[in-house]
């Protein structure tokens, strides 16, 4: 009798032996998933913002934008005349585009302060604004100083 208690202490010890290796080969299975998932998460969350930058640089590309050559100025018998070209190197059309023209006299008194409409340039689009804006003020010496800002929408 005394023998079988023996077979039997041996067969639990080493039972008890293999639970703690099972046991622990899972406890570090576990953690060794768990940074796995960790960085893989991570990993997303990485491409994840990549896109939305990607996205984001897409949606600026295609955009209207308004690029603009420098613009000639000639002053003619009462006449402010602006020339230059645009071009809208976006993808989609630049609506209600317009020139904001400032220009003062030798005295400083602004005498310009038009706006100018240009209407819709389409994406890709280069555009010649000489001839069609001339902007008449009344004559009189003018300031060298002038400003012409172009503005748009994106929306008609």
């Amino acid at each position: 009798m005394g023998e079988r208690k023996l077979v039997n202490r041996n067969i639990v010890l080493a039972l008890a032996v293999v639970c703690l290796v099972l046991v622990i080969g899972l406890a570090f299975a576990v953690t060794n998933y768990t940074s796995i998932l960790s960085s893989k998460e991570s990993q997303i969350a990485t491409q994840n913002s990549q896109i939305a930058n990607l996205q984001s640089q897409i949606t600026n590309l295609t955009a209207p934008n308004l690029v603009w050559s420098h613009f000639g100025v000639t002053i003619n018998s009462g006449f402010f005349i602006i020339s230059g070209f645009g071009c809208n190197t976006g993808t989609q059309t630049a609506y209600n585009v317009r020139l904001n023209v400032v220009a003062y006299s030798v005295t400083g008194t602004k005498v310009i302060d038009s706006y100018k409409d240009l209407g819709s340039i389409a994406g890709k689009q280069l555009v010649d604004v000489s001839s069609f804006r001339d902007i008449y003020y009344g004559g009189g010496a003018l300031n060298l100083n002038w400003t012409i800002t172009p503005s748009w929408t994106a929306t008609p």
